[in-house]
Order: structure tokens, then C-alpha cells, then sequence
């Protein structure tokens, strides 16, 4: 789990492509790597790593590495595919960063609640022993976005030591 009180820089929100205007791929411009060490020299203990920035040709030594440790990994994997590839790939990547919890979104449609649950307990047992799940629950992005709706997924899901949320206070 992540240590009451850590500062962690979030890379996501330092990259200029992160809803695809620079370039419509969606592909990360920024490389985390050409400024991890300044991030750590001004005082910052760890990273919210976005996915983008550590995909499976750029995990690199250096970055494992680097001074700052992952604690947390940021995926946008779904939940609305019964394939569960993607997200044990993202499991994988969690296990490889050594990341102390996950960030991600269950999807918006409402009648799947149930198979999201599923699907979450299911990724939540891919996931390394102590590795927290965390829901970003968003306005108009995830079922989760509404507390009944949040609290009856994570039960189903798992404890309150693996799933998680994070509650956004605005919409837009």
C-alpha cells in the first residue's frame, strides 16, 4: 500500500498528449525517464506512473531503477471485454514496475455491474500479493461515479485492503 502522507508526482498529468492533441495515437510525447532524477532531487517520493509512459518496450532498467520508486500504476485496462489478456498484461506490468497499488476505471455500463464485479475479483487474484486496487470514480466514466453503485462492485469485488476508490469532488 501507499504511505500515508507520500507526495507522488502523477505522469499523466505532465503529458501534453494525454487526450491525443499533439498526436491522434494517444502515445505518450514525454519520456519519464529524461527527468525522473530532477523529479527526485525536488523531493518527491514516488510516481503515479500512467500505463503510457511504461508500456512493454519502454520497461527499461534505468526506469526500475530510477530514484523514485512506482508506487502507484496507472491502467486504463477494461472490464467490459470477457477476455481477460489486457488485463493480466497489466497485472504483469503492476508486478514488473513493483508498484504498491493500481489506478483504474470499470466501465459505464450499468447492467454490467455484476460482470464487472466478476471481472475486477478475477483481475484483483492476477494482481501481487499487497498490491491495493484503487477506482478512480468519475463523473460520466465509470458506474462507479455513484457510491451505492461503487461500495456494491468492491464488495463484491474483494476487501477493503485490495479494492479501493478514489472519489473525484468535480465533474468536469
Amino acid at each position: 500500500m501507499v504511505v500515508d502522507g507520500q507526495i507522488l508526482l502523477g505522469t499523466v498529468a505532465l503529458e501534453p498528449n494525454r487526450w491525443g492533441t499533439v498526436d491522434p495515437s494517444g502515445g505518450p510525447i514525454a519520456k519519464v525517464g529524461d527527468w525522473v532524477d530532477a523529479v527526485a532531487s525536488a523531493g518527491f517520493d514516488g510516481l503515479e506512473l500512467w500505463e503510457r509512459h511504461l508500456d512493454d518496450d519502454a520497461l527499461e532498467p534505468s526506469m526500475l531503477d530510477a530514484p523514485l520508486p512506482i508506487a502507484v500504476f496507472n491502467t486504463y485496462v477494461g472490464f467490459d471485454d470477457p477476455d481477460p489478456t489486457q488485463r493480466r498484461a497489466a497485472a504483469g506490468r503492476v508486478e514488473r514496475a513493483r508498484s504498491r497499488a493500481v489506478k483504474f476505471n470499470v466501465g459505464n455500463d450499468p447492467d454490467a455491474a455484476d460482470r464487472y464485479a466478476r471481472r475486477l475479483a478475477e483481475w484483483i487474484g492476477e494482481l501481487p500479493d499487497g498490491v491495493a486496487a484503487l477506482c478512480e470514480c468519475h463523473h460520466g466514466i465509470s458506474i462507479a461515479e455513484d457510491p451505492d453503485v461503487a461500495a456494491a462492485l468492491f464488495n463484491a469485488a474483494g476487501s477493503p485492503e485490495q479494492v479501493q476508490a478514489i472519489v473525484h469532488t468535480h465533474e468536469d
